[in-house]
């Protein structure tokens, strides 16, 4: 298991890892920085990390392979952080800016040149969308305090799969 904890008199998060397996678990700091680190999102085959940091001022997503953190590529380029992996591990769903993107995880990273919007979010959103994991749907919340619509997605993502 992946979270984002503040360690003992810093005022960022670290990413920490704890393994539930054991008789007494114990989390193990992952990557501590100057930066928050937030939104650990690993991938399904437990390969790599995708994770928002705000290390450029604002949060940005980034992807790394597990065994070395402090190597990671940025994929998002207006603010953003990690949604869901696609089942086979090659592909990450994540916010840039006001769309939901992808991006193409191949054996050495991400692969940037593949980088697409994958559907523009509804303008009043409230901040929170999931893509399913067929890549062929997604569901987010718009409206407000009193009124507030779950909204499905069909076929929205087709797109970025061609």
């Amino acid at each position: 298991m992946y979270y984002s904890a503040y360690q003992s008199g810093q005022d960022q998060e670290d990413i920490v890892s704890v393994a539930l397996d054991g008789p007494a678990p114990k989390p193990t700091v992952l990557l501590a920085t100057p930066a928050s680190e937030d939104a650990a999102t690993p991938s399904p085959d437990g390969r790599w990390l995708a994770y928002a940091t705000n290390a450029s001022g604002a949060y940005e997503t980034r992807v790394a392979l597990l065994g070395d953190l402090t190597a990671s590529v940025q994929v998002s380029t207006r603010g953003g952080v990690p949604i869901r992996w696609s089942p086979d591990s090659r592909k990450l769903y994540y916010s840039d800016g006001d769309t939901i993107a992808s991006v193409d995880v191949g054996p050495a990273g991400p692969v940037l040149t593949s980088r697409r919007a994958a559907f523009s979010v509804p303008a009043d959103w409230r901040g929170r969308v999931d893509v399913m994991p067929d890549g062929n749907h997604a569901v987010t919340i718009r409206g407000g305090l009193i009124y507030s619509d779950i909204v499905v997605l069909q076929g929205a993502l087709r797109a970025a799969h061609r």
